[in-house]
């Protein structure tokens, strides 16, 4: 059974204040979390996605490539160096230290020109490998925009890399013709590709 006894002009003043006073509280309890940013960061962490951590082996392949393919005209070949061997495996390191290295210095020089790489970004692990032999190894597609003598290219490469004693080390590019690279993963690079592990 409800009430239906009409509030005299007393009750009706004493409802009113209490409104008044809720709605000032409310209004200073929004305004302090407005303030101190505990607003937005409560709507984040209710409304929004978390960033996703950057996979550590993918961090690998693009500082790979891009430690190898920054090199300066007329810079600090022994830098450079020191830079590629300190995240590569051994093998990776006497290979640009014998080979690639010393190519890359003749075509610095010949061109007079450097080379640099641009937004480079860790696509999708294609394969994994694990062998007593070469140990556990991966094969990342990475995209990137290289500018030297040719000119300015966005394109991407098959780069690998190789757990040592629990590290994750940059192993190179994959020594097979990207044609045929691009034949076994290609597919998986696409948008209708499988997600990345």
């Amino acid at each position: 059974m409800t009430n239906n006894i009409p509030m005299n002009q007393r009750e009706r003043k004493q409802r009113a204040i209490k409104v008044i006073i809720a709605c000032c509280l409310a209004a200073a309890v929004f305004l302090g979390l407005l303030l101190t940013g505990l607003l937005r960061k409560g709507y984040e962490a209710v409304f929004l996605t978390p960033t996703p951590t950057p996979d550590p082996r993918a961090a690998v392949a693009e500082a790979g490539v891009s430690a190898f393919l920054n090199f300066e005209y007329n810079g600090d070949y022994d830098a450079w160096l020191k830079n590629i061997c300190s995240i590569s495996t051994d093998i990776t390191c006497m290979a640009i230290e014998h080979t690639y290295g010393p190519q890359m210095l003749e075509s610095s020089d010949l061109t007079k020109t450097d080379t640099s790489v641009a937004n480079v970004k860790a696509i999708k692990m294609v394969s994994e490998n694990y062998s007593e032999v070469s140990g556990h190894q991966q094969i990342w597609a990475v995209s990137y925009t290289i500018a030297n003598w040719s000119g300015t290219l966005d394109t991407y490469d098959y780069v690998m890399i190789t757990e040592v004693d629990g590290e994750w080390k940059f192993d190179f590019a994959v020594m097979t013709s990207k044609q045929a690279l691009d034949e076994a993963y290609g597919p998986m690079l696409t948008p209708q590709g499988t997600t990345q592990p």
